[in-house]
């Protein structure tokens, strides 16, 4: 079916659980396959939508391809200046309200992070036409703080290729792929989801106004077929070897290449990993960032997710260019301790990021990512964007230390100082918190042992408890599952400490808890599934214990927009 697209948005009525239509989307160079729960609009749960922004007065067509026929569809979909609920987008009530989420439809992994004339740009796997993690693309939003939000359209789609997965963005300054000076490239693997088998390939995509991507016509730009899992991306310019360098996931391996022009690759090297890899893992969204150190030179921080217990680590070594070693005698240091913490990626620290290094995860796990809620629309969300900072332990030993963005401040709306008080064996009532807080203090110990509580009780009745027993933390969310989520979201969750007094910086938001322990050297991120959103923190503890230095501070919801 031909539209003459004289609104923004086509929109498409749908319920969770209706059988699914194949469609096929055509809107200028973009093409995008995917299926869509249709159903008539007076049985529509939500409406999801293509944002033709950028197609404006351009014919779009339309057809499916099995499912409900296009006789039926017909009178359900049409080119509006809004949709159905369109008004209520980021208002529901159990939306987070300053952690990163969808307008519509499923997001995961964060991609191609950027900087650009001073607003922070984040591309992530979006399938905007369900909660269903099919089809993807690239979604794509704007931000000057981090926080507020404002939701472009669609950067890459699912087409004939495959899906758009995972890679990153870059900025080609001296027009070296051929698309001009400055022009925007993005590195992403194409994966077929009806093929497997066929494996997974490197593509790139360009720009030049950082709004509308085209894929290269020489796609795919890197292939290796006798592996399945091969993707991921990361490229950045090296100026001491005068050519592009690419860290790719390449199943049980890291691999680097290199390319004068970003269309045509050479292996350079493997990471040597026997020492700390367990035999047969899958590597994900593998990341490189360089520290400099006080004494000169630097170190290198190489982050990458590892499929088999869904965990993101960091190894610190030298790279030279050309080949990644690890530093002898440093051991791999794991990023957060929660399930929730996955596909961590990096701002780009080059340009207008001046060497900041900030980062931002994808908050869930995949085996019960399907499970969460998703009957307002929307599925799955971020943790805050990260402050990464090198530190070292009284040894001299290197760790990366994290910390909510700097820009989380200008969320603030209100302080309250708690007073110090002693831990009592029968416990007591701290505080109220609200639906979106930062707490932080001290709790003081004569010495690491006893245990201490922190119970986070909703006031519907469910409960997070927090126990710090000697040098461990342990989360325990069993009581905070409103949705009857499985696949170990009950597992109680632990975290190493260091031991004696702990400093703790809490974020609270809807349905999630980020922990930021020993001044984030230890960190875990929770989802946390309640019927309401606000509550009263109860602690409980004795042996000398005592909270002291708590605030507790009050932050207003994000503004985000489409």
């Amino acid at each position: 079916m031909q539209y003459a697209s004289h609104g923004r948005y086509l929109a498409f009525p749908v319920a969770d659980g209706a059988p699914l239509t194949r469609m096929r989307l055509a809107a200028a160079d973009m093409v995008w396959l995917f299926d869509v729960q249709l159903v008539p609009p007076e049985k529509a749960g939500y409406w999801v939508y293509f944002d033709a922004l950028y197609c404006t007065g351009q014919p779009v067509s339309l057809c499916s391809e099995a499912g409900v026929p296009e006789q039926q569809w017909r009178e359900w979909v049409a080119f509006e200046d809004t949709f159905p609920g369109r008004e209520g987008l980021f208002s529901e009530p159990h939306r987070p309200l300053y952690h990163f989420t969808s307008s519509r439809g499923w997001i995961n992994d964060p991609n191609g992070l950027v900087k650009k004339d001073g607003r922070y740009h984040m591309f992530y796997q979006l399938n905007p036409f369900g909660c269903r993690g099919y089809d993807k693309g690239w979604g794509h939003c704007v931000s000057e703080n981090l926080f507020d939000w404002k939701v472009l359209p669609p950067a890459l789609s699912a087409d004939e290729a495959g899906y758009a997965i995972s890679g990153c963005t870059l900025f080609d300054t001296q027009g070296r792929a051929g698309f001009g000076r400055g022009a925007w490239v993005m590195a992403y693997s194409s994966r077929m989801h009806e093929r497997p088998q066929l494996g997974q390939r490197q593509n790139i995509a360009y720009s030049t106004d950082g709004q509308r991507f085209h894929k290269y016509a020489g796609n795919p730009v890197l292939c290796d077929d006798t592996i399945l899992d091969f993707r991921d991306p990361k490229v950045f310019w090296c100026e001491a070897k005068q050519y592009f360098v690419m860290l790719v996931a390449a199943g049980p391996q890291l691999r680097f290449y290199a390319s004068e022009d970003l269309k045509h690759w050479r292996l350079l090297s493997t990471v040597e990993d026997d020492a700390f890899h367990p035999e047969g893992w899958i590597y994900e969204c593998p990341d490189l960032l360089e520290y400099p150190l006080p004494q000169g030179g630097s170190i290198w921080a190489l982050s990458f997710s590892w499929i088999e217990d869904r965990s993101v680590r960091f190894l610190f070594g030298q790279f030279d260019g050309t080949a990644f070693r690890a530093a002898p005698g440093i051991p791999l240091q794991r990023a957060d301790w929660g399930r929730d913490f996955y596909a961590a990626v990096a701002w780009d620290p080059y340009g207008e990021m001046n060497g900041r290094k900030l980062w931002i995860a994808w908050m869930c796990y995949w085996p019960y990512s399907a499970m969460c809620p998703q009957d307002e629309g929307w599925l799955n969300m971020f943790t805050v964007p990260r402050e990464l900072e090198l530190s070292q332990k009284a040894d001299g030993t290197p760790f990366l230390c994290q910390r909510p963005a700097d820009e989380l401040q200008q969320l603030v709306c209100r302080r309250e100082a708690v007073p110090d008080a002693a831990l009592q064996p029968a416990g007591q009532e701290l505080l109220c918190f609200p639906e979106a807080y930062c707490l932080s203090g001290t709790l003081a110990r004569p010495r690491a042992g006893g245990t201490a509580e922190f119970c986070f009780c909703f006031d519907s009745g469910e409960r997070v408890m927090l126990a710090i027993q000697d040098c461990t933390l342990l989360a325990d969310r069993s009581q905070c599952n409103c949705c009857g989520i499985g696949q170990g979201y009950e597992q109680v969750q632990a975290m190493p400490l260091n031991g004696g007094d702990v400093p703790f910086l809490i974020l609270g938001d809807r349905n999630c808890m980020e922990l930021y322990f020993d001044g984030g050297e230890h960190c875990m991120s929770l989802l946390c599934h309640a019927r309401s959103h606000t509550g009263r923190l109860r602690v409980r503890g004795g042996e000398g214990q005592r909270l002291k230095d708590v605030c507790l501070s009050a932050l207003r919801k994000a503004q985000m927009s489409v």
